[in-house]
């Protein structure tokens, strides 16, 4: 397909051989909000197919779509705007004050809109650099006073941080799994990293996503989901000694590494790889929740009419565009304004602000990873409430 680049070696440890977990056929970007339903309707998808390395066990997706489209100056997912997410980059900036001094020099690359840098600032660190790839995310953060530079965090970035550098800590979270070159991106860490410098990364947990069947986490904006294993192989192939990995809930289950730059030489494999049987297992688990959710949505829409879908972030997308249940729904609510007043691909309904006066009798949570402050705002208003994960539950 033109414009979709094919990714044949593991962007972390380049063996070649992948295996194919799962083929979802072609899907739409996630982070996709068109401006009319013409082009929610006719949007343009791209092969998504999850494969596995069968050296260092780094699941992947290996379909590229041309990186203007994924990352651009219209981008519709501002930090600031999610409570729950505010509230766990205050959590991570008092994780972060634990382990470095105030006089600390930070750089955050995929820094969105400035939340956690506003979190340090807030606890006394001063010495506070962003980088971001979105233009409107750039502004945004510039504009609370933020030293933040455009562009994608990698070797090509160096010289524009000048004298910036050395930094004692280089952290992202949640942007880690985007990135297609990792050499690039730790090699340009590591060199502006100072003697003893270390990185602090935020990463979904892929474990948690083969476990709980999490399919609509899985798309092309996402390109890798590491494990702890294949997150310490990697970092440690790339000049890094890892210190601790632990989990976090974020975003439905995370892990969150800390590692120190040493000199660079030939590290070693962590993870253990699955065997075909496995693989096999994995993949056929997600096609059975993808069919247990559609099979589901389809019968609330028959004894309910027409629901409602909360929260549009870009699993949602995937989970309306992976089940064929876009029909299913009668509107869209989204607590984020940057997303209101948009459409959700693959349908002609406009995502709106939550009005009691709207509600349908029946809403399925879709930003379930948020359900319990959701529930809270919603639950008078509608006869049944359901999530798709970690389980399919009845909420109300």
């Amino acid at each position: 397909m033109t414009g979709v680049s094919k990714r044949t070696r593991c962007r972390s440890c380049f063996a070649p051989g992948l295996r194919v977990v799962v083929d979802f056929g072609l899907q739409p970007l996630a982070g996709f909000y068109a401006a009319s339903p013409e082009d929610a309707i006719n949007h343009r998808r791209y092969p998504l197919l999850l494969e596995a390395c069968p050296v260092c066990d780094l699941l992947q997706i290996t379909d590229l779509p041309p990186i203007e489209e994924v990352f651009h100056d219209d981008y519709t997912y501002s930090s600031s705007e999610i409570p729950p997410l505010v509230a766990h980059f205050a959590d991570y900036s008092r994780w972060l004050e634990e382990r470095f001094p105030k006089s600390a020099a930070i750089l955050e690359f995929g820094c969105n809109d400035g939340v956690l840098l506003n979190q340090l600032r807030e606890r006394g660190y001063q010495h506070l650099t962003g980088v971001d790839a979105s233009t409107n995310m750039v502004a945004r953060a510039a504009s609370r006073g933020f030293d933040v530079i455009e562009g994608f965090f990698g070797s090509g970035i160096i010289d524009r941080l000048g004298k910036r550098a050395p930094f004692d800590l280089i952290t992202c979270s949640n942007v880690f799994a985007h990135i297609d070159d990792l050499q690039d991106v730790l090699g340009a860490a590591h060199k502006l990293l100072g003697e003893g410098g270390q990185m602090c990364i935020e990463v979904h947990d892929a474990e948690k996503l083969v476990l709980e069947g999490q399919f609509e986490t899985i798309y092309h904006e996402h390109l890798t989901y590491f494990s702890e294993g294949s997150l310490r192989t990697c970092l440690t192939l790339n000049g890094f000694d890892v210190s601790e990995i632990e989990k976090t809930p974020m975003h439905g289950g995370g892990l969150r590494a800390r590692a120190r730059k040493v000199r660079l030489e030939t590290g070693t494999i962590q993870s253990e790889p699955r065997s075909a049987v496995e693989i096999e297992r994995i993949g056929n688990s997600l096609t059975a929740k993808v069919k247990q959710c559609r099979e589901r949505v389809n019968a609330l829409r028959a004894q309910y009419g027409p629901l409602d879908g909360y929260g549009m972030a870009g699993r949602a997308q995937m989970f309306l565009a992976m089940t064929q249940t876009e029909k299913a729904f009668g509107a869209f609510f989204d607590d984020a304004q940057i997303r209101q007043n948009r459409y959700a691909v693959g349908t002609d309904e406009r995502i709106e602000a939550f009005s009691p006066e709207r509600a349908a009798r029946a809403c399925v949570i879709l930003a379930w990873n948020y359900s319990d402050a959701i529930l809270k705002r919603i639950e008078p208003y509608y006869e049944t409430v359901e999530v798709m994960f970690p389980e399919i539950t009845k909420l109300k």
